[in-house]
């Protein structure tokens, strides 16, 4: 029985350590779009998305979708490929890259 007890205790106690890693998140939203387990999905805000475990790829809600406007925005991202800045016609072609956005137009040439 005191194995028992021992044992429900320690249980109670990782879960509560495991809990306190986490941040403690407002619930304004200010959607972003995520990537988490290879999956896109917009999420509440950045504390949430950061307590998730998940990847930003850029602020406001995911674009969604295969098909992609061929209207030219382009944004400049990070490539999950090389993990250097490149040039996207626009977010959802970034994100259909899983790339995350580093800032709005063309990257500028080094």
């Amino acid at each position: 029985m005191k194995h028992l007890l021992a044992f429900i205790a320690a249980a109670v106690l990782a879960t509560g350590a495991a809990q306190a890693e986490q941040k403690a998140c407002s619930r304004i939203a200010k959607p972003v779009c995520v990537l988490k387990d290879g999956k896109k999905s917009t999420v509440n805000n950045a504390c949430m998305a950061e307590n998730a475990g998940a990847s930003v790829l850029h602020d406001g809600a995911c674009e969604g979708g295969d098909m992609c406007s061929m209207l030219y925005k382009p944004v400049c991202a990070i490539s999950p490929a090389t993990g250097k800045e490149e040039t996207y016609s626009g977010i959802c072609v970034s994100e259909n890259a899983n790339a995350r956005i580093v800032h709005d137009g063309a990257c500028k040439a080094s």
